[in-house]
């Protein structure tokens, strides 16, 4: 059984409900046809070849979260660590795996990666060709490319990718922003959830914005510097039990190619309604959910879709 699973290069990668990883080849050639493992069985000193081709990969540690690129992917451990391995020839072409890589290097071994102050890693996030990482100390990293600037700071000298873990100075960059709390990736797009110093909870962006992903209102193609998401901003309702008006924050937010989608924590615990859901970015395809093909770059409201 499966608790995640994302496509990267030719294969799927997925997570079970162990903290196992194994990958699969996305084509059903491969698949019936490729080398299959061979599998233990519940009978003693019993065993039996796979029906498919997969690989599972030797990890020392349980895996608790993964995410995806392109070409490469990037694994969490339950105690914090990070792990990152190619899928394609191309897996670290622009540093997205945060190390010096050999050219030909094999597919799918795994890179450990090592961070300032040995803090735990809390949350990770792959963008097609670059990678996020957030310590529990509420520091965030960027590695690899930063073409249209979705590692969240400039580069000089035209340097558009860094192949080694970098800290984000977000208090130069967000004045005002007290902690970050999760990070997320998607094409050429990286996304943070901070609290700021009156502890607003806000969204803020950068990377591709030509298809208005970037929340703030404005088509541009490149975005360096972390702009905020126009909408979600200080964002509260009404909670019975306390009698009073709370905070309302981001329980998921789930970064496609070139549309977005955040689910507010609405409090549900009376039972009555749904987490509400904000949709921004590309709509030509109707894939925001709303029926309609979006004329502004804008964040809209889609009411109480998802539930507890």
């Amino acid at each position: 059984m499966y608790t995640l699973a994302y496509d990267s290069g030719d294969n799927i990668i997925c997570l079970s409900k162990s903290g196992k990883v194994y990958v699969v080849p996305a084509s059903k050639t491969q698949l019936l046809s490729g080398p299959k493992p061979t599998e233990s069985s519940w009978l003693p000193f019993w065993a039996d070849t796979s029906n498919i081709s997969y690989i599972l990969l030797s990890v020392p540690e349980k895996i608790t979260h993964l995410s995806a690129g392109n070409d490469h992917f990037v694994l969490r451990t339950k105690s914090g660590g990070i792990y990152t391995a190619a899928t394609t020839p191309d897996g670290n072409t622009f540093g997205q795996l945060g190390v010096e890589t050999a050219t030909g290097s094999p597919l799918f071994h795994l890179y450990k990666l090592s961070f300032p102050n040995g803090d735990p890693i809390s949350s990770i996030a792959a963008g097609e060709r670059h990678s996020i990482a957030l310590t529990s100390r509420g520091d965030v990293y960027t590695w690899g490319s930063n073409a249209q600037g979705q590692l969240l700071q400039r580069y000089v000298d035209n340097n558009f990718s860094t192949p080694t873990p970098t800290l984000v100075p977000l208090n130069k960059l967000v004045p005002g922003v007290k902690s970050v709390h999760a990070v997320y990736a998607g094409g050429a797009n990286s996304f943070f959830v901070a609290r700021t110093a009156n502890d607003d909870i806000e969204v803020y962006a950068s990377g591709s914005g030509m298809w208005g992903q970037l929340g703030n209102g404005v088509w541009n193609q490149i975005q360096h510097h972390p702009v905020r998401v126009k909408t979600i901003r200080g964002l509260s309702e009404w909670n019975e039990k306390l009698d009073r008006k709370v905070k309302i924050g981001i329980r998921y937010m789930s970064v496609g190619e070139n549309h977005v989608a955040a689910v507010l924590d609405n409090d549900v615990s009376s039972g009555i309604g749904g987490r509400d859901v904000y949709v921004w970015g590309c709509g030509e395809a109707y894939q925001l959910g709303h029926g309609k093909v979006p004329l502004k770059p804008l964040v809209t409201f889609v009411h109480s879709l998802i539930m507890a």
